[in-house]
Parts: C-alpha cells; sequence; structure tokens
C-alpha cells in the first residue's frame, strides 16, 4: 500500500511499536507519501491497534490524500485482499481517493464498495464472525451511515450495549481466541476484563465521535482488538528492551515450573478522536490541537492523571465520572500492564501482583515508556489507544 503526496516514508513489512514513533514524525513532517508493503507483519503485543493509530495520524494531516496501491485495479484480488482488512479499510475511509499501479482513479466512495462484504460481516451478532485464529476485531465506522452502528456493541436503539451485555460478549470472544480462559482465575476476572472493555469503548462513545467544539467528526473509526499472546519469555523481554517498565514487568514474571512462555491477552481500545488532552482542555476553553500540544509536558501531563482520577469527566453528567479510573482498577486486579498513546505522550504503569484493592495515587501515576522517572515528548499521534495486557500464566 502506498499513501501519496509530495514525499515519502516507508514502513517496512514488519511494523514494531518501535518504529511508529519514527513514522508519524515523519507523516507530522509534511511528508505526505507513504509506502506501505502489501503483507504487514502486526503479531506483536499493541502493534495492530498502534498501525491503525498511525492511519489515523496520517489521515488527521492530510486535507486532500490519496491512497496508491500495487494493485492494478479495483477488481483485483490484491485489492480485494486489501480491502478486507481493518487496516485497509480504515486508510480507504480515511483517504480522499485511491490510484491504481495502472494510473487509474477510483472514488474513496466506490472503493469503499468493495470493503463493504468484508465490514459487513464484522456488522454482525454473531461472535464466530469477528474471530480469526488468535485474534478478534470490534470495530465503529461512525460515518458509515449505511451500515449505522455496529450491532455487537450497539442496540437496536444505537445505544452501547450495557454492562451486563459486554460481559457476554467478552466471555465469548475470550473462549474462541483464548485456550487459557479454562483456568479459574481468568473466568473469576471476566467481570473486571468487560469493566476494561465497556468502560474505554463508552469514552470513545462519549468523546471521540466529535471534536472539542461538539460537531461530528465527518470521518471516525473506533474499536477493540483482541489478541492471545503465547510468546518465549525471552524474546518478549528483548522486544521489550528500550521500554525499561515493560522490561522490568516481562523480566519479572514468574512461570510455573517447566513453562518457558508468556501467555497474556491483549486488548486494546483505539479511537481516531481528538485524543485526552485536547478533549478536557476543550471543557472550560475551546482549543486547537496546536494549541493544545504547544502547551509544555508540565502542563498537559497533569490533565491526563487527573482524568484516571475518581470523580473526574468531562461528560455532561458528572455521575458517569468514573470511566477511567474503573479502567486502571481492572488491570490493577490482574496484576496487568496499562499502555496509553495519545497525542505527545506515550505511557505506561505495570501492575506486578494482582491487588484487588481500591485505587491509589500510585495506580495513577503513569510512567513514560522510555523515559522511567521522567516524561518525554514524542511525536503527536491523532486518536487514542488504551491497552491492557493481561497475564493468563503469572504465578
Amino acid at each position: 500500500m502506498k499513501i501519496v503526496g509530495e514525499s515519502m516514508s516507508s514502513i517496512p513489512n514488519h511494523f514494531s511499536l518501535e518504529k511508529f514513533d519514527n513514522i508519524i514524525k515523519e507523516i507530522s513532517s509534511s511528508k505526505e507519501e507513504l509506502i506501505i508493503d502489501d503483507q504487514i507483519n502486526l503479531a506483536g503485543y499493541c502493534e495492530y491497534s498502534r498501525f491503525l493509530q498511525l492511519i489515523f495520524s496520517w489521515s488527521g494531516y492530510k486535507f486532500n490524500n490519496a491512497l496508491v496501491l500495487p494493485a492494478e485495479d479495483e477488481g483485483s484480488q490484491a485489492f480485494r485482499e486489501f480491502a478486507s482488512s481493518l487496516y485497509g479499510v480504515s486508510a480507504l475511509n480515511f483517504c480522499s481517493y485511491v490510484v491504481f499501479k495502472n494510473g487509474n482513479k477510483v472514488s474513496r466512495r466506490l472503493a469503499m464498495e468493495k470493503s463493504e462484504h468484508f465490514v459487513r460481516k464484522f456488522y454482525t451478532k454473531n461472535i464466530s464472525d469477528i474471530v480469526c485464529g488468535d485474534v478478534a476485531y470490534i470495530f465503529n465506522i461512525d460515518n458509515a451511515k449505511k451500515l449505522k452502528n455496529n450491532p455487537i456493541i450497539y442496540n437496536e436503539l444505537g445505544k452501547v450495549r450495557d454492562k451486563k451485555e459486554f460481559s457476554y460478549i467478552v466471555r465469548s470472544i475470550l473462549e474462541r481466541i483464548c485456550p487459557d480462559i479454562k483456568d479459574g482465575m481468568v473466568r473469576e476476572k471476566i467481570g473486571d476484563i468487560s469493566t476494561f472493555v465497556y468502560e474505554a469503548f463508552l469514552n470513545t462513545h462519549d468523546h471521540a465521535r466529535y471534536d472539542v467544539s461538539g460537531h461530528e467528526l465527518q470521518r471516525s473509526v473506533r474499536g477493540v482488538v483482541f489478541k492471545y499472546h503465547d510468546v518465549l519469555k525471552e524474546n518478549i523481554v528483548s522486544e521489550s528492551n528500550k521500554y525499561p517498565s515493560l522490561r522490568e514487568y516481562f523480566s519479572g514474571w514468574q512461570l510455573r515450573p517447566g513453562e518457558e512462555n508468556l501467555k497474556f491477552l491483549e486488548i486494546s481500545v483505539f479511537d481516531s478522536g481528538p485524543g485526552i488532552v485536547q478533549t478536557l482542555l476543550a471543557k472550560n476553553k475551546n482549543i486547537t490541537k496546536q494549541e493544545a500540544e504547544e502547551k509544555s509536558l508540565s502542563d498537559q501531563y497533569p490533565i491526563i492523571k487527573k482524568s484516571f482520577q475518581v470523580g473526574q469527566t468531562s461528560k455532561v453528567n458528572p455521575a458517569r465520572g468514573n470511566g477511567l479510573p474503573l479502567i486502571i482498577g481492572a488491570i490493577k486486579s490482574f496484576g496487568g500492564a496499562f499502555m496509553l498513546r495519545t497525542g505527545v505522550f506515550n505511557l505506561v504503569n505495570c501492575f506486578k501482583i494482582a491487588d484487588d484493592s481500591d485505587i491509589t495515587e500510585d495506580d495513577i501515576r503513569l510512567e513514560d515508556y522510555k523515559e522511567k522517572g521522567s516524561l518525554s515528548r514524542v511525536p503527536s499521534a491523532c486518536g487514542t489507544v488504551i491497552s491492557a495486557l493481561i497475564p493468563l500464566n503469572k504465578v
């Protein structure tokens, strides 16, 4: 896949978190052409959701953007395969038009029609239809008026399904992608996992469909990626070498005798909205994305941290202001890891032990993913990705 403009950046076929910030930096530096290999390896933790965020960021920086594909035309097998992937659908949704190998141009609308079969497959109440091996995807294309809302997560009235329904959805997905769901501790914690998914997705429903002025975004995508990981411990420790908190977390993971692999569930909730800082700043004063990001890190960080404190909200109804704290509490109960990528922040918090106690000040002390004990400004990314890594065989 090639997203074209005036200059060029490229993504190797093995995309990784380490490469994410460099690519975002190139995109935000007016490099409008982005070449992506046809086959992208997105097997690592949080890579799929971050890849989607890369597409959101590209679209957020461009206005008349063309998507250039190596496929011969819209009828080719290569294009059908591209249009039958979540990142392909997202790229088509955010482009202005598509250019094929033969030079022919196709409108975004016509190109999106080729992905309709794939999208309709995922707009279903049948859980098995959204599972692909050890991965499951739930997504909602807000501007797809023809499809309305995804019936897996929205009811007939267009409202997000309630917690009880989310619990059934989450349980059904985990039973299909995660062989360790039979473990008693995991089954007992289905409620906590469901709380994380429900509250994080509800947050996207409340905030990510609109700009900070309250106007509906012309195009937006939101969703959840569930992925089961079974990885050799030494490999994932090495993969996390540049991320001190995560490296320490995985290194300290005690396994049962005879086990060598870390088994965990990744759940990433993503959206293409304005981001946490800009949304909360706009609560009191209308502010642009640029104005928000020009604020110092010491000004922005307390805003993010405050959003995870009980009783803090930008919702109209203050009684619904405990969603983000509940997310932290659910991850803490598992002894899991929390990751947040929004605006100019890439933050983590790793809980070394499972703990059902109330949330403390330490629990919401989010750390920089590379600079433990300090903060670093990373290239600005559009949208927000909240990820939970939930251990399944941690002693």
